[in-house]
């Protein structure tokens, strides 16, 4: 008999749960003794961690924690908790691996709790083939009812579908498996989120765009509101975000090459292009300090002939420099600095004056005194801090001011050089989630929104996803007769984008504000809005039914009570007492622990799932290894 079968793997709550709704459904299209064939573990849960980039702490603001304090700053990490569940079927007698799901749980002090659906990979040996589509829609389903009982508000879904011939989990899936389409995918993920609804899972349901974007850009006059979204490891904004900060260093740094205009910017109600001599006089001090600062390096430093090695970043490959990544762990450049400062990167004029320092420190570290760029950099350093020192005095600082003074300038694209950090730090009104709560104030209620997903399906749930921007129908939606609640009731006007218009005075003019990394951000994810979801689970006004018809009133009390049956069997589940603590569950594996790490086992070994009889091979040489950590037979 075999010993390495998935059922005699230690067992937890959220296992025997989900497991215990996948034998259910199941019975609705099989016999009991089949339904039991399904084995469902939770291989891996560990606690770990995650660093925010640079980028997101420099462009974004964290809104007001949830018991109403000011988040002065971001994390250095952010914490979670990453799950790894498996879903085996016994075929012929051998327990084959066929859907597995990597989520991350986060408690957050700032967006609360919320769980995030990271990873979902199948193989297409399932039997029978038609009820595969029930089985892996309740794994998911099932996992939402346990977090909302353990308090989690939100569940963030990203609908990427894989690209033909990658894996994501499974290493060589089967040939007739088909790889579903964007469209293909996100209708799949609507009839999961109409199943939670009918069950009570699922309260709402929106995009992310208009959870953290849209009425932020509408709402809020004046200065842009630039509030961080949650934050997940591996979501696909913060990407997003550090790829569009460093395409404008790259298009600032090529464009530095040429003698041509730079960016422009808004004085006094007019536009001029940085470095323009045309500016008057009186309006050069009225610039952002950074703007001012990029000037200086960009018309006076930089054309300086000593320079001529600081410009751009060393080549050390071209110039067979074989050490000196080695000697300098830290490369900077004045040309790079220049577009820190162009695009707001710094937040005090310290870290900008210590960069600037770093590279002629490099430049000393590196050459020999008597080599020529050591030199220059000596000199260099000499004639910066001279007219460093003319540009502070500008600015209303005394000759021989205090160092201390530099981390008083306030480097932000909004500020500007009369304006110290003391005076610009009176923005909790603005930066609270209080503050966003008041004024985001969603057109129906949660009771009414959630009866009229309750009542239109799918359809209502497309509706939600697009919402004002109905022009991103297709051609079968236009008919729909089912339209956004309180939205004009043509679907087929195309509504103008609010975020372009917004942009148009920045982007379209080459106008770079504090925000223009937002912007941008926000732009990429409205043009996606439909394939990131926002899941409400505990609604924070739910226990408010003021104002609410006695039809919606029925359908909440009745999606309710199919909810407390639903959960009924986690709340008396004490088969094991096992919580769900440490690296993995009842083991010191490392296996599941990353999805990364369990495809290269499976790639390395050549286990595949491209047939059946491999699948089964695969799935056993990985129940050996879930049951035996140590060994080494299969690494």
């Amino acid at each position: 008999a075999n010993r390495y079968v998935a059922h005699s793997l230690p067992k937890c709550s959220l296992g025997n749960f989900v497991e215990g709704k996948i034998r259910s459904r199941m019975m609705d299209f099989m016999s009991k003794a089949d339904a039991e064939q399904f084995t469902v573990r939770v291989t891996s849960n560990l606690d770990t961690k995650f660093s925010v980039p640079d980028e997101v702490k420099r462009h974004f603001i964290l809104p007001s924690r949830v018991d109403g304090s000011i988040s002065a700053q971001f994390p250095k990490i952010v914490p979670y908790t990453s799950k790894t569940m498996l879903l085996f079927q016994t075929i012929d007698g051998v327990d084959v691996c066929l859907f597995c799901m990597f989520v991350q749980e986060f408690d957050s002090l700032t967006h609360g709790k919320r769980v995030y659906i990271a990873y979902l990979d199948s193989a297409d040996h399932f039997r029978p083939r038609h009820v595969r589509t029930h089985c892996y829609q309740e794994m998911l389903i099932s996992y939402l009812a346990y977090a909302k009982t353990k308090g989690f508000t939100h569940a963030h879904i990203w609908s990427c579908p894989p690209i033909r011939g990658n894996s994501f989990v499974f290493w060589c899936h089967p040939a007739q498996q088909r790889t579903p389409t964007k469209d293909m995918l996100i209708k799949w993920y609507h009839n999961i989120i109409n199943r939670a609804i009918k069950l009570g899972i699922v309260e709402d349901v929106k995009s992310l765009y208009e959870e953290c974007f849209e009425d932020a850009m509408e709402n809020i006059d004046g200065d842009i509101l630039t509030t961080c979204p949650p934050l997940f490891d591996g979501d696909h904004w913060i990407d997003e975000a550090v790829r569009l900060n460093q395409a404008a260093i790259a298009r600032l740094l090529k464009a530095s090459k040429a003698n041509g205009s730079g960016e422009k910017f808004l004085v006094d109600g007019r536009t001029y292009v940085q470095s323009d001599a045309n500016i008057p006089s009186d309006s050069i001090l009225r610039l952002p300090p950074t703007i001012q600062c990029a000037d200086l390096l960009h018309d006076i430093i930089m054309p300086h002939p000593l320079a001529f090695a600081f410009r751009r970043p060393v080549n050390a490959a071209a110039l067979n420099l074989k050490d000196y990544h080695n000697i300098i762990a830290k490369p900077i450049d004045l040309g790079t600095i220049h577009a820190y400062c162009t695009m707001g990167h710094y937040s005090v004029l310290d870290e900008m004056l210590e960069d600037v320092d770093l590279c002629f420190r490099n430049a000393v570290r590196y050459n020999p005194p008597n080599n020529v760029v050591h030199q220059a950099a000596v000199k260099l350093r000499d004639f910066f801090c001279s007219e460093m020192g003319k540009l502070m005095q500008q600015w209303g600082f005394a000759s021989g001011h205090e160092s201390d003074d530099y981390g008083r300038v306030y480097m932000r694209l909004d500020s500007f050089s009369s304006c110290l950090k003391e005076r610009i730090s009176t923005k909790d009104d603005k930066t609270s989630a209080s503050y966003v709560k008041t004024k985001l104030s969603s057109e129906m209620n949660c009771h009414n929104r959630f009866a009229y997903l309750y009542k239109g399906g799918t359809e209502a749930i497309a509706c939600s996803m697009v919402g004002k921007d109905v022009n991103m129908f297709d051609s079968k939606h236009l008919s729909l007769k089912c339209v956004a609640p309180n939205k004009k009731k043509n679907p087929k006007k195309k509504l103008k984008c609010e975020t372009a218009s917004i942009l148009s005075s920045s982007q379209n003019d080459s106008f770079r504000n504090y925000a223009w990394l937002w912007h941008e951000v926000a732009d990429t994810t409205r043009n996606m809005r439909t394939d990131f979801f926002v899941c409400t689970l505990n609604a924070q006004s739910s226990k408010n039914k003021k104002d609410i018809s006695d039809e919606t009133s029925k359908i909440w009390t009745d999606a309710y009570e199919t909810y407390k049956e639903y959960i009924g069997s986690i709340q008396n589940d004490d088969t094991t007492g096992l919580r769900c603590k440490g690296r993995t569950i009842g083991s010191s594996s490392r296996l599941t622990d990353v999805r990364s790490s369990l495809l290269d086992f499976f790639q390395h070994h050549s286990y595949q799932f491209d047939s059946l009889r491999n699948a089964k091979h695969s799935s056993t040489m990985l129940l050996y290894n879930l049951h035996n950590p140590d060994s080494k037979i299969g690494w």
